[in-house]
């Protein structure tokens, strides 16, 4: 913990005489200020709002009210256990931010905001104010994208009886199966820093279930987390080429994980976390007479991947607070700071894998602010198996995103994505149409073990609302893009693009903040795809 700058008395005399009246109506410090001259935590008080705040004209109708009177909301208890700082503590503006950050990140709090609110007697009173969402959320959807029609109906409850626990029914109708499925998640499993998630989806073509256990690392100077996993899966996969489905087999999976991560702590607003474990994976791979490809292409080779792994993490914090990145008027969190992951794991013969050989997964994120309007985002990784002199499954994966707040409600969005796969297994190939970015063209309209997608969007995000619901965007796109195998080659002039226009609708005091969205794609090259020219696509995603 760093020791605080202590201001000689004046400040500190400042302080203490906005209660006791020693200076007449001093303002209060801010929280920098408050923490150099060595302030502690008085009272904490947290302040709850409901949905709509009946105190506000536009917001004290009968609809407005039934609404509230539905909802329970979140309990003070838990916003308390949410809390990283006790009174009496010394003041630290990094724990207030960071508490900010957890309490958005638990996606049922509309508006959070922690502030002081009083001084006296070297004491500064803090008030943590916020605001709930909608949670109960009964769905029907339809989406369409490259060409596909997709449905869902769920009913879901983000924050079940005020406890910030989730309980989820569903049944959705995809492009490849239909599914039907059960969900709970409790991130503080009977009081405790402990979360459970467990899982149970019948699908038309098999079945999945898992259950995780962990304690994660829940602050940046946490100093230790756990986790234990088991999850099984069986369904059909499929692998294509121009959008149609060249083989398919059925596929087999089941893991287990067990594993144990500790951190040095925070200091100098960098964390080191170092972490083992055990890590189990099968996979078997079938395939029957009037299967697609059937006897045509090779079914991928079995698997089984078991050994100890060790990991080492190391982060710096650097978070900004934006908004209208991604989401109507909702505040979010980016770090500009580094984030470095590693993770290797001995899979061996003698603890019962087929081979023996290392599976290495690196991964690295960080910022780059050009502006205050101007932010840049990277994210790299490598993984892939060696062993006995081979390559197996090496993919490479590159992100790079610029965001740039042209004006309060208008955002210039622009993304660069490529990944590259060697030697990959059977089962895995790269797709990209317009499920995965390339709006003007059909659904896995090209595959191979290389992939490129271009994005520029301006969005603008509106800032009238409708009945205090829901918020209206727009936005201008163009994106350009191919798969291919590297065996192929590929050129500039090879890149399929196209360019359009979409419509979005954020239902703003929803739990997820989820956008509708309505777009029209013009494909630049639709005649050499043998696609149609324009595409309509239609959905729900929690972004913009």
């Amino acid at each position: 913990m760093r020791s605080p700058i202590r201001f000689p008395a004046v400040a500190l005399t400042i302080l203490v005489a906005v209660k006791a009246g020693a200076v007449a109506d001093a303002p209060l410090l801010s929280g920098p200020e408050l923490e150099a001259a060595g302030a502690r935590i008085g009272t904490i008080r947290i302040h709850r709002l409901d949905i709509f705040d009946p105190t506000d004209p536009k917001e004290d109708y009968r609809p407005y009210r039934f609404a509230n009177r539905l909802h329970i909301v979140t309990r003070e208890q838990v916003i308390r256990r949410e809390l990283l700082f006790r009174e009496g503590d010394p003041y630290r503006q990094d724990l207030i931010d960071e508490t900010e950050r957890n309490l958005r990140a638990l996606n049922v709090i509309y508006h959070v905001r922690i502030r002081p609110v009083d001084s006296h007697d070297g004491l500064v009173d803090l008030e943590v104010s916020i605001q709930d969402t909608w949670t109960l959320r009964p769905s029907v959807r339809i989406s369409r994208v490259g060409g596909d029609t997709a449905s869902s109906f769920s009913f879901s409850e983000l924050n079940l009886l005020g406890r910030v626990k989730i309980l989820q029914f569903n049944h959705r109708n995809e492009i490849d199966r239909s599914t039907t499925g059960l969900l709970y998640s409790d991130p503080r499993l009977i009081g405790s820093r402990l979360s459970l998630n467990a899982s149970y989806n019948d699908n038309s073509d098999g079945v999945s279930r898992g259950l995780v256990l962990s304690r994660p690392f829940f602050a940046l100077d946490s100093r230790w987390s756990m986790n234990a996993s088991a999850q099984h899966l069986e369904q059909t996969s499929r692998l294509f080429k121009d959008g149609d489905t060249v083989s398919e087999f059925s596929q087999f999976s089941e893991s287990l994980n067990f594993s144990y991560a500790f951190s040095t702590g925070y200091r100098d607003d960098r964390v080191r976390r170092y972490g083992f474990g055990y890590g189990y994976l099968r996979d078997v791979f079938t395939q029957k007479a009037g299967d697609e490809g059937f006897d045509l292409l090779p079914v991928p080779e079995e698997r089984k991947l078991s050994g100890p792994f060790f990991t080492l993490q190391r982060l710096k914090s650097r978070f900004i607070k934006v908004t209208n990145y991604s989401r109507f008027e909702r505040e979010e969190d980016f770090n500009l700071g580094n984030d470095f992951n590693l993770s290797t794991q001995l899979s061996l013969r003698s603890f019962g894998a087929d081979r023996s050989e290392a599976i290495v997964r690196l991964a690295d994120s960080f910022g780059v602010s050009l502006s205050e309007s101007v932010n840049l985002f990277f994210n790299v990784s490598l993984a892939g198996r060696a062993g006995s002199g081979e390559v197996s499954n090496l993919i490479f994966s590159e992100v790079a995103e610029s965001y740039w707040r042209m004006t309060p409600h208008q955002t210039l969005y622009a993304r660069m994505g490529f990944d590259a796969g060697i030697h990959l297994d059977g089962e895995n190939q790269f797709l990209l149409g317009g499920d995965t970015g390339l709006r003007g063209y059909p659904t896995r309209q090209f595959a191979g073990d290389r992939r490129v997608l271009f994005t520029l969007e301006h969005r603008y995000f509106g800032d009238w609302e409708i009945l205090r619901l829901v918020r209206i965007g727009f936005a201008g796109f163009a994106d350009a893009g191919d798969a291919w195998y590297g065996s192929e080659g590929e050129r500039l002039s090879d890149l399929h693009s196209d360019f359009g226009f979409g419509l979005r609708f954020a239902v703003t005091r929803s739990s997820v903040a989820s956008v509708s969205r309505l777009d029209l794609a013009y494909s630049v090259d639709a005649g050499e795809t043998e696609s149609p020219r324009l595409q309509v696509l239609f959905g729900t995603a929690v972004k913009f």
